[in-house]
């Protein structure tokens, strides 16, 4: 994507003594008498971008949640770069380098394109400096200028989604955990969206996201972990995952995990 390696806003990362970029250990989450998340560990390195897959129910918006401080762990730890910010909210974590988008975009129906950035480019970063940054130098970044006039509920919504994604690009994150960012987004959209993440990952960012289109994710990322009521039943790649026969039972099926391995 043209500008992103030229001076134009790029996530970045910088490892401390080789630490992982997201850490997490034993995080478990309940609610109630219902063991929402239980006893999941993974790490995640730098530049790394890793799909987040389960049916519904599995505790992949738990896990999600409690990575990003949205809720606290009932047990376990959450690590960036080795600092434990397991007590720390959603805003500290941020200031640590660590973003998160959502489902669902809530965009003005008074801003267009333009304006939105303009106003997330006056905006602190997380190291408490304005980035000064035009919005039209965003708009050329990210490929897309020729939506800066167009009021933003108006747009595609996978449109939208990469404006959003823009104005995170802001924050520079050194973790970005992306909540369905294919969901509702055409086919088209998602191959711009995709690309937009591999320049996050390629700048150092390292990328977790939960989302149901199984074939775009498996394109898309280095590795899978895979959710079953609320625990982790497979971590690796893609194609093992089509192959597990655990994976197969409890999400893929058999019949459409020939049909990705076609």
């Amino acid at each position: 994507m043209a500008g992103m390696a030229d001076g134009h806003p790029s996530p970045r990362a910088s490892p401390e003594a080789g630490a992982p970029a997201l850490d997490c250990s034993g995080l478990s989450r309940a609610f109630g008498g219902l063991m929402a998340l239980n006893d999941v560990s993974f790490r995640l390195g730098a530049g790394e971008i890793v799909g987040i897959l389960g049916p519904n129910g599995a505790g992949k918006t738990t896990f999600i949640n409690v990575l990003s401080g949205l809720l606290r762990a009932s047990v376990g730890s959450v690590r960036i770069y080795g600092d434990d910010v397991t007590a720390l909210s959603m805003e500290d974590r941020a200031r640590k380098g660590l973003f998160r988008t959502f489902q669902n975009t809530r965009p003005s129906e008074e801003l267009t394109g333009r304006e939105m950035l303009r106003l997330a480019s006056l905006t602190p970063n997380r190291t408490g400096t304005s980035v000064g940054l035009s919005a039209d130098e965003l708009l050329a970044t990210f490929e897309l200028t020729a939506f800066a006039d167009v009021i933003l509920s108006d747009l595609p919504y996978g449109v939208q989604k990469m404006i959003n994604l823009a104005a995170v690009s802001l924050c520079r994150p050194r973790v970005l955990l992306l909540d369905e960012p294919f969901q509702g987004v055409a086919d088209a959209e998602i191959a711009r969206l995709s690309d937009l993440i591999r320049h996050f990952a390629a700048s150092g960012a390292a990328i977790g996201l939960v989302e149901h289109n199984v074939r775009s994710v498996m394109a898309l990322c280095d590795r899978v972990l895979v959710l079953d009521s609320g625990a982790l039943i497979f971590e690796g790649n893609g194609p093992d995952a089509i192959a597990d026969l655990r994976v197969q039972e409890a999400y893929l099926g058999q019949r459409f995990a020939r049909e990705l391995h076609g």
